[in-house]
């Protein structure tokens, strides 16, 4: 099911029309200081209009944010994210990145395409914990003629809860690897990310 799911995910880089390249860098606001439950003000390592720091996320291409509010059913008996949730967050993400671009779910299954997930290395640095207000940070690395490598970074306001280095792989119908629709490549290129 998740493999349908990731199948998915590059679908619209299949359409022609040029999209918006993803900045690399803060919001321009005056201020990315957050208070948490307990009343404690944190920075952001990112200040306002500069580059995202390059620790641990290594985005190169494109970077997108995704919210999240930890809920009670995504804790463990110890009141912390159980650790398989952090890659579900990463999926909405990356779902959400495709709507936000104008792209439906199921295209790649058009071209008798799969997008697989070939590995993952994920490293906890920190709990996320009930209610708590993490953000997903996703960008993309690199992308070759049959692979993307996309990374990712879990944040509670500053603090860095864990890090992923992601790669998928296109696969033929009989789940080969294949070489991606000269399209797609074209488009991740016109996006800004290097192959």
């Amino acid at each position: 099911m998740a493999s349908c799911a990731l199948a998915n995910v590059w679908e619209g880089l299949l359409s022609t029309r040029t999209r918006p390249r993803r900045s690399a860098t803060c919001p321009t606001t005056n201020s990315n200081t957050t208070k948490s439950q307990t009343g404690s003000t944190t920075s952001s390592p990112c200040k306002a209009g500069s580059p995202l720091s390059s620790e641990p996320l290594r985005a190169e291409g494109w970077l997108h944010r995704y919210p999240v509010t930890v809920q009670f059913d995504e804790v463990d008996q110890y009141g912390i994210v159980h650790h398989t949730r952090y890659l579900i967050y990463m999926e909405r993400a990356r779902v959400a990145l495709l709507g936000e671009l104008g792209m439906r779910p199921g295209g790649l299954v058009d071209t008798q395409l799969g997008l697989i997930v070939a590995s993952i290395d994920t490293r906890f640095k920190s709990s996320g914990r009930f209610l708590d207000q993490l953000t997903v940070e996703q960008g993309c690395r690199n992308a070759g003629a049959s692979r993307v490598q996309l990374s990712y970074a879990i944040r509670r306001g500053g603090e860095l809860l864990v890090t992923t280095e992601m790669v998928l792989a296109f696969v033929d119908q009989q789940g080969r690897p294949c070489r991606a629709p000269a399209t797609i490549r074209e488009n991740l290129k016109r996006m800004g990310v290097p192959e």
